[in-house]
């Protein structure tokens, strides 16, 4: 098993918290949007290094169903009025910690290009 450099996992780690910014932003739109069922973004480590995400679209937390996969004609009415599901607080929460996760990966990329140029210039 090989792994992969530092910067390589960096880079991962960055498409990973775009990734829940731009859910976060499609959440945060539709918060209006009455029976609206928000997104969230699922993290999970490569085995050779690095994240791996996914979007779960549309679950409901409190009856774990899809949005839209309605068990009767009467919860199928009920969710079209229902108000949105998405958490102001939380969009905005989880909208703080992927930037932050985005500039400490940024941050990784150019310590490694930091440490490689110093090693250029002493053997170059």
């Amino acid at each position: 098993m090989s792994r992969i450099s530092a910067s390589a996992a960096a880079v991962t780690g960055m498409l990973a918290a775009q990734r829940r910014l731009e859910v976060s932003a499609g959440n945060v739109a539709n918060v209006s949007t009455p029976g609206f069922v928000p997104s969230r973004v699922i993290s999970s480590e490569q085995r050779e290094g690095g994240v791996q995400t996914r979007v779960e679209r549309g679950m409901s937390e409190d009856t774990g169903r899809a949005s839209g996969s309605a068990d009767s004609a009467t919860d199928a009415a009920l969710d079209e009025l229902a108000v949105s599901g998405t958490d102001l607080g939380t969009e905005f929460v989880s909208q703080i910690t992927s930037q932050r996760a985005f500039e400490a990966n940024l941050a990784v990329i150019r310590t490694e290009a930091e440490m490689l140029g110093s090693l250029v210039r002493r053997n170059g």
